[in-house]
């Protein structure tokens, strides 16, 4: 659901693909690799972090409630 989300919000504000390997990240947006998960997720090789349950953006790491917002 958290995936599903985030490919609403984002795909009409820019380009937006699956990564082909998940292993590095979930989505690419415009050129940047997104990690899209719950409070203990990793990074990998992701440019940003995309996490619920959390209230304030920290480095690269994006709560998934401020993508409400862009809606």
């Amino acid at each position: 659901m958290r995936e599903a989300l985030v490919t609403f919000v984002l795909k009409e504000k820019g380009t937006l693909w699956a990564e082909r390997d998940d292993r590095k990240a979930d989505l690419v947006f415009n050129g940047k690799r997104l990690e899209i998960g719950g409070m203990g997720k990793k990074a990998k090789e992701s440019d940003y972090v995309i996490k619920d349950d959390l209230d304030i953006t920290i480095r690269n790491v994006i709560p998934l409630w401020t993508l409400g917002l862009m809606w």
